[in-house]
C-alpha cells in the first residue's frame, strides 16, 4: 500500500474536520446551538459523577431529572467518557464528532478501491456532500458515530475479516434503530451466499432491537410502552419538505444506489421518516439523515460497480457522474453559499465574558433557560429549559436570550417584580432575586 494514494483521503479528512470542528463551536460560542447538546453533555457530566444516564433535560419536563435510556439507547455515547474525565468540554465533544463523521472518508476510499477504477471519486464526493454538514452541525448526537461505523463494517464483511464482528455490537450501540439496517445488511450477505454471517447479524440484530424496545419501555416514566413509538402508530402522509429531502440525499449521488441491491438498507428510514407525525424527522437541515448516508454510499459504490462493469471502459464519463451534482448542489447551499443554513448569523464580541458571566451562576439551583444557552450550563445535575408561559418562583434562576420578541417581552413583564434583571445587554438577559432577599 503506497503512501501517496492515501494523500488525498487524508488531506480531505484533515479539512473536514477542521471545517466541521471550527464551524461547531463557532455557533456554540455565539448561542447558535441547542437543545440536543446541552442534553448528551448533561448526560455525560451526570455519568461522569455517578448518576448514569440521568440528566433533566429531554422529553419528559413535567418529570424532572430521569433515565436518558427512557429516549434512546445510544450507549455509543460512552465511547466519549473517557476523554470528557480528562477534558470536560463542550468544545472537545464538538471536535470529536467532527473527526469521527468526517473519518467516514477512509472506509469510503478502501471500499472504492475494492471495486472501481477511480477510487477516489467517493472519498471527494463525501467530503462535499451537503448532508454531511447538516448532520453535523445539527448539534452534537452521538448516534453519527453510525457513518464512518457501517462502512467500516461493510468493508471488513467483504472480506470475511474477524474485525467486523467487533464493529457489529459497536453498530447497535449507536441507536435503537441501525438494527433495522444491520438486519437487512445480514439478509443480503445471507442472499448472496455467505450463509454463516448472515445468519449471525440477522439475529443479533432482531434480538437487540427487541431488547433496545423493552428497555425503553421499561425506563419510560409516563407509560409502559417507548416514547416515541406514538409518532409512527398513526401513519402521516409524507411532509413536503420529505421529497426535498430525499433531493439532498440522492441527487448527489447522481442516484445511483438506485441500481444496487444495497439500496435495500435505505428502506427502514424511507419508510419511517416518511410516516412520522414528527415533521422534523423528514427536514434536510437535520440530523436524522445520519441513519441513510452510509447505507446510500455503500449501494452508490456498488451502483457505480456495476456501470462500470456493463459498459466495460465506454461511456467513461459516467465514471463521474457524482461530481458534477455533488459540486453543484454544494455550491448552492454549502458553507461557501449566502444560503447555508448553519452559517453563525450573529458573533457574539466577548465570548469569554459570557463564560465568566454563566461560571458565577454555577452554584445556582433551578436555572432555566433557553435552548440555544442551554449547552452552556449542562455541566450541572440539574438544568431545564425555560418556558415563557410558565410563572417561576423567585428562588429559580431564569437565563433568557437578549433579543427582542413579543413573547419574551410579556415574560419579563411578568417577572420584573420577583426577578429583577441584574444582567442584560443585546445576548443574554439574567433574572434572579437579590441578594438581599
Amino acid at each position: 500500500m503506497k503512501l501517496k494514494t492515501w494523500t488525498i483521503p487524508v488531506i480531505l479528512f484533515l479539512g473536514l474536520s477542521v471545517y466541521l470542528s471550527f464551524q461547531s463551536i463557532s455557533k456554540h460560542i455565539n448561542f447558535e446551538s441547542s437543545v440536543d447538546l446541552a442534553l448528551y453533555e448533561n448526560v455525560i457530566w451526570n455519568t461522569i459523577h455517578g448518576n448514569f444516564y440521568r440528566t433533566t433535560i429531554g422529553p419528559f419536563p413535567e418529570i424532572g431529572e430521569h433515565n436518558f435510556l427512557a429516549d434512546h439507547i445510544d450507549f455509543i455515547l460512552l465511547i466519549y467518557l473517557p476523554f470528557y474525565s480528562i477534558f470536560s468540554s463542550t468544545k472537545l465533544l464538538l471536535i470529536l464528532e467532527a473527526i469521527i463523521i468526517s473519518s467516514a472518508i477512509f472506509p469510503i476510499y478502501l471500499l472504492a478501491r475494492e471495486n472501481l477504477k477511480y477510487p477516489l471519486l467517493y472519498p471527494l464526493v463525501f467530503a462535499f456532500y451537503f448532508p454531511i454538514y447538516s448532520i453535523t452541525l445539527f448539534d452534537f448526537h452521538p448516534e453519527t458515530a453510525f457513518i464512518p461505523l457501517l462502512v467500516w463494517f461493510h468493508y471488513f464483511s467483504g472480506k470475511e475479516s474477524k474485525i467486523s464482528y467487533l464493529l457489529f455490537p459497536l453498530i447497535l450501540i449507536c441507536k435503537e434503530e441501525v438494527a433495522l439496517i444491520t438486519f437487512l445488511m445480514g439478509f443480503l450477505y445471507w442472499w448472496e451466499g455467505r450463509k454463516k454471517q448472515g445468519r449471525i447479524i440477522l439475529l443479533g440484530s432482531a434480538a437487540y432491537f427487541l431488547l433496545a424496545l423493552i428497555s425503553l419501555s421499561i425506563f419510560n416514566p409516563i407509560s409502559s410502552e417507548p416514547f416515541h413509538i406514538q409518532r409512527f402508530l398513526h401513519p402521516h402522509k409524507p411532509y413536503p419538505q420529505f421529497y426535498a429531502t430525499l433531493l439532498f440525499l440522492f441527487l448527489p449521488l447522481a442516484f445511483l444506489p438506485l441500481l444496487s441491491k444495497y439500496i435495500l438498507l435505505v428502506f427502514p428510514y424511507l419508510v419511517y421518516t416518511s410516516i412520522s407525525t414528527n415533521a422534523n424527522q423528514s427536514m434536510p437541515f437535520t440530523h436524522h439523515t445520519f441513519i441513510a448516508v452510509p447505507s446510500l454510499f455503500i449501494a452508490a459504490i456498488d451502483g457505480q460497480r456495476v456501470l462500470e462493469r456493463t459498459f466495460k471502459g465506454r461511456l467513461t464519463f459516467l465514471n463521474f457522474a457524482p461530481i458534477l451534482p455533488t459540486l453543484i448542489l454544494f455550491y448552492w447551499i454549502g458553507p461557501l453559499s449566502p444560503r447555508f443554513p448553519f452559517s453563525v448569523h450573529r458573533e457574539i464580541s466577548d465570548p469569554k465574558k459570557y463564560a465568566e458571566l454563566f461560571q458565577e451562576l454555577g452554584k445556582e439551583s433551578g436555572v432555566f433557560t433557553e435552548p440555544n444557552i442551554l449547552p452552556h450550563f449542562s455541566r450541572r445535575r440539574e438544568i431545564r429549559v425555560l418556558d415563557f408561559h410558565k410563572k417561576y418562583s423567585k428562588d429559580e434562576v431564569l437565563v433568557l436570550s437578549g433579543l427582542e420578541s413579543e413573547e419574551r417581552l410579556e415574560f419579563l413583564e411578568r417577572h420584573k417584580l420577583s426577578h429583577p434583571s441584574v444582567f442584560r445587554d443585546e445576548s443574554i438577559i439574567i433574572l434572579k432575586k437579590l441578594d438581599k432577599d
